[in-house]
C-alpha cells in the first residue's frame, strides 16, 4: 500500500544460477500496473453499461464486421432470430438473418462498409429527408470542397 491505497503490481522473478546450477538468488522486477487495472475496470463497467442499454432496446441491433460476422448483437436480436450468442458468432450475417432480409439490406451494408450511412428524418407528411453521414470528417470535407469547385482542365 502506498498512502493507504491499494496498488496492483506485476512482478517477474528470474533465478540467478551459480555455475554448478544451484540458485544463489533472484532478480525481481516489479511494475506498478494500478493505472492499467483502473482503466480496465472502468472499461468493463462502461461495456456492461452499454450492453444493458443495448439489451433494453426493443429492436434487433447488431454490429457487423467487414467479413459480415456479428461482433455484437443485443438480446432482442437473439430472441428475434431464435439464436444464442455463441451461434451468432459462428455464422455470417446471411446465415443469421436469412436470404430475404440479407438481400433487402445489401445497399445499406455496402454504404456502411464504405463508411457512409444515410441519416433519415421525417420531413413532413409522407416525406423523409436523407443526410449522408461519414465517419471520416476529412473525407467528407474533401468531397464537399470538390463538389463546389469547378472542374479544372489542363
Amino acid at each position: 500500500m502506498s498512502n493507504g491505497r491499494e496498488r496492483w503490481l506485476r512482478n517477474r522473478i528470474v533465478p540467478d544460477f551459480r555455475f554448478d546450477g544451484t540458485i544463489k538468488g533472484y532478480y525481481i522486477v516489479g511494475h506498478d500496473i494500478t493505472d492499467l487495472k483502473q482503466a480496465q475496470d472502468a472499461l468493463a463497467a462502461r461495456e456492461s453499461q452499454l450492453r444493458a442499454i443495448m439489451d433494453g432496446v426493443p429492436a434487433p441491433v447488431a454490429y457487423i464486421d467487414r467479413e459480415e460476422r456479428c461482433e455484437y448483437v443485443n438480446r432482442t436480436f437473439l430472441d428475434y432470430f431464435g439464436l444464442t450468442a455463441e451461434q451468432v458468432t459462428e455464422l455470417r450475417l446471411r446465415d443469421v438473418v436469412g436470404h430475404g432480409i440479407y438481400q433487402s439490406a445489401q445497399a445499406m451494408l455496402a454504404r456502411a462498409l464504405r463508411r457512409r450511412i444515410d441519416l433519415v428524418r421525417p420531413a413532413g407528411p409522407g416525406r423523409e429527408r436523407r443526410a449522408p453521414v461519414d465517419d471520416d470528417p476529412r473525407r467528407a470535407r474533401r468531397e464537399r470542397r470538390n463538389a463546389r469547385s469547378p472542374a479544372r482542365s489542363c
